[in-house]
């Protein structure tokens, strides 16, 4: 039996394969592979939280969903179960297990023992991860976070090396970049079926799936001012008005000649620099795993990558450019939308202009 361990990383995609892999799980079965069924989640997240290191907390969606660390325990014991009454149902040649949980904070040598003690016939395995360019997976993370939570903290370099060191010891680690001219077809879901099934045809359930959908700029920065001003001290909380902002702003930007009014989410070249180059990750990822990102090879490095004169707590518009006749020109819109009922239409605009005021 082969192993298939997908670990992420994280804005690579990932969704969008477990979703592919979820509604092709039949056929799949069908020509021996099996992707586990754990409840109605597409993903295997809660297999990882079984072998989180010491120290390093459960992730907050699993401990909202199960109440506590001991909860999740718990229910990561089930699903390991779970999995293993499934695998002994048919004569599998290969599992494919998948979840972003996996990439950080696993305890390796538990994890290697386990897959033996799951998957008796286990022969090989196989441990693949997509990497993002550092500044755009700082972009995409910046467009979930502002969904959740209007303050923005010092950009980051998202260091991958340190996480990838031990994966040798559970299987055969693979690199693949999350980058549309090194995917097949220019889509996550293609490439992955193809690296990983190689020759068997693709499922009609594989086919492109878009799962998160991006605000520009102006409409981050409208979004941003509205929650500072309704929510200051309510982070990481969704709130009904909010998320009513949000899919208007989307509904607007969509039927807007796909977004070309207003502005793509584009970094200033100092804070992109920062985040791409500030560590040794990029050599460190060549050296040790044979890895580079494709703009390492186009682009020169820059003569200095540190930020200055940047506080915390940060404005969209201290690290991206927002055109502000482009927010006068959402706002009008999203006020004389009429697509949305005149008396939610009324509330949320009384809503909206009271925060950009102030």
């Amino acid at each position: 039996m082969r192993l298939i361990l997908h670990i992420g990383s994280g804005k690579t995609g990932t969704t969008s394969i477990q979703k592919a892999l979820s509604l092709s799980r039949n056929y799949l079965a069908q020509k021996g592979v099996l992707y586990p069924e754990l409840g109605n989640a597409d993903n295997h997240n809660l297999l990882a939280a079984s072998f989180r290191e010491t120290g390093q907390p459960q992730p907050r969606r699993l401990l909202g969903r199960y109440g506590s660390s001991d909860g999740v325990l718990l229910a990561s014991r089930d699903a390991w179960l779970a999995v293993k009454q499934q695998a002994e149902r048919n004569d599998f040649h290969t599992v494919i297990l998948s979840g972003e949980f996996f990439f950080r904070h696993v305890e390796h040598h538990g994890l290697a023992v386990q897959n033996k003690r799951i998957f008796p016939n286990l022969e090989s395995t196989q441990v693949v991860a997509y990497l993002r360019r550092p500044s755009s997976h700082y972009v995409a993370s910046l467009q979930q976070r502002l969904k959740a939570e209007h303050s923005i903290s010092l950009p980051e370099r998202r260091v991958y090396s340190a996480h990838l060191a031990a994966w040798n010891n559970v299987g055969d680690l693979q690199l693949f970049e999350f980058n549309k001219t090194a995917l097949h077809s220019q889509d996550v879901v293609q490439d992955f079926w193809i690296r990983t099934l190689g020759s068997l045809p693709l499922s009609p359930g594989a086919s492109p799936i878009r799962t998160n959908k991006s605000l520009s700029a102006e409409g981050l920065y409208v979004l941003q001012r509205f929650r500072q001003a309704r929510y200051p001290d309510k982070e990481g909380v969704f709130f009904r008005d909010c998320d009513e902002l949000l899919k208007r702003i989307l509904l607007i930007e969509e039927s807007n000649s796909k977004n070309a009014s207003f502005t793509r989410l584009r970094l200033h070249e100092d804070i992109r620099n920062h985040i791409d180059y500030s560590t040794d990750d990029n050599e460190v990822l060549l050296e040790k795993f044979g890895f580079q990102f494709d703009f390492l090879k186009r682009e020169a490095p820059p003569r200095n990558s540190h930020l200055h004169n940047l506080r915390e707590p940060l404005d969209l518009t201290d690290i991206v450019s927002v055109d502000m006749k482009k927010v006068d020109l959402l706002v009008e819109l999203l006020q004389t939308d009429k697509r949305v009922l005149l008396p939610n239409r009324w509330l949320l605009n009384r809503k909206l202009k009271a925060c950009l005021q102030q």
